[in-house]
């Protein structure tokens, strides 16, 4: 019709995708990680030494890496 083929226009709208989707993507994640709150400090759970994921302090070992915890 206008003397582009269907090859080219999917060029044209893959590239468009990509620069005017890429950022506003960015701006998505940015704004997503600044309205994250940090996870209030809880007396029940403790940090494992060896994962570092958060595990009850009355676990006899971490279900993450087996690590014994101390009871």
């Amino acid at each position: 019709m206008f003397g582009i083929g269907p090859m080219e226009l999917m060029i044209v709208g893959a590239i468009a995708l990509l620069l005017l989707g890429g950022p506003v993507v960015a701006v998505v994640i940015v704004v997503l990680a600044l309205r994250k709150k940090p996870m209030p400090p809880n007396p029940d759970l403790a940090s494992c030494p060896d994962c570092g994921r958060l595990v009850s302090r009355q676990a006899a070992s971490c279900p993450q890496c087996g690590r014994p915890m101390n009871v």
